[in-house]
């Protein structure tokens, strides 16, 4: 294994490390007491001499309502208050073992394996969790970091097109809000397997920094939620058929085309054109997201946008662009104009995807 660096954190740090070993080896040299695993492992990891818990690694697993038969499990399973839970998955096991590691018997040790690319870029470091409530995602959640994070690249290989381009638009968004060294980086890397690692490695360590200075979610990692109220809007809208990195990616196009609508002179800023490029040279490769995109209306993307718990009952605040191309918290009246300004940005992201895709056809 290869030690990237540790994070410190408020419990203390941990490691972060990459293995290019297949998942099965890696999950048998990393502590546990239990596994918690998406169900897609199911047949690599059978026979292993700890108990496993399979979880289908869907939205709906991640339902408040459905945590307490998992926590029951667990018990049954005989996860004790010293014991160490092992998850092996993305977002949605990672969401689900984090929030029952802090919950259990007032919290037991985790370690996670980040298996989608999007896991490895983003989420397996900040050791957060969220769980949905009802139509509310992410509305309940936790701050409990693992004992380690160990990043097992070869999974790659397994995940669908539409997967590692969610990975791809997530490294994009770190990368940029870090700053211009990183991101030009980070766009001079492969962006086909081969150089898996290498963004990987980038873009954790951009997420690193955010992490350290701002572990709990008050000032500078806030930025990081740039294209997530777009995002979470159109993921709920099209009942999840768009994933998370994907509707990310569409929310950074959205936000850049909100802000550039009251600074044309925006898309001009060289940061901003490359971003631009990059997300849509993601996206516009992934069959049926114009279509996901254009079912999208502007009543449901309300709904569900109003609800999002960045905003205050005032005041949307979104993250947006200032004239250089720097992101920055906005905070916008509720008001017609404001629903206006964000319904202008997100049609102006689908047409741009849709352009894109029949450039690409």
């Amino acid at each position: 294994m290869q030690s990237l660096f540790e994070i410190q954190s408020a419990s203390g740090s941990h490691p972060v490390l990459l293995s290019e070993q297949r998942v099965r080896d890696v999950v048998e040299a990393c502590e546990g007491t239990i596994i918690l695993a998406d169900g897609f492992f199911r047949d690599q990891l059978q026979g292993l001499s700890r108990p496993v818990l399979f979880i289908e690694a869907t939205e709906e697993a991640k339902d408040f309502t459905a945590i307490a038969p998992l926590v029951e499990e667990c018990r049954r399973l005989g996860l004790a208050r010293n014991g160490h839970i092992l998850a092996v998955g993305g977002g949605v096991v990672q969401d689900i073992a984090c929030f029952i590691a802090t919950v259990y018997m007032r919290g037991v040790k985790w370690t996670f394996l980040p298996t989608t690319l999007l896991a490895m870029v983003d989420s397996c470091i900040g050791g957060k969790s969220s769980v949905n409530v009802g139509a509310f995602k992410n509305l309940v959640g936790s701050f409990y970091p693992p004992e380690r994070i160990v990043v097992p690249t070869a999974a790659v290989e397994t995940l669908p097109p539409e997967h590692v381009a969610a990975g791809r638009c997530e490294a994009a968004k770190i990368c940029f809000a870090r700053s211009d060294e990183i991101f030009t980086n980070y766009l001079g890397q492969a962006s086909d397997i081969e150089g898996v690692a290498s963004i990987v490695a980038l873009s954790l360590g951009a997420k690193r920094w955010f992490v350290e200075v701002d572990e709990f979610d008050q000032n500078e990692r806030l930025l990081l939620n740039f294209g997530h109220s777009f995002g979470h809007a159109l993921e709920s809208c099209t009942d999840y058929l768009v994933t998370h990195g994907v509707a990310v990616g569409v929310g950074c196009l959205a936000a850049v085309e909100m802000s550039a609508a009251a600074n044309p002179a925006l898309k001009q800023v060289p940061r901003v054109s490359a971003l631009i490029e990059n997300l849509l040279e993601i996206l516009g490769g992934l069959d049926g997201l114009p279509a996901a995109l254009e079912g999208v209306s502007r009543e449901d993307f309300f709904r569900y946008w109003q609800s999002d718990k960045k905003h205050n009952p005032n005041a949307y605040r979104p993250i947006l662009l200032d004239e250089q191309g720097f992101l920055y918290r906005a905070e916008l009246i509720r008001d017609a104009a404001a629903d206006n300004a964000i319904w202008g940005g997100f049609e102006a992201a689908r047409r741009k995807v849709a352009e894109q895709a029949r450039i690409g056809a």
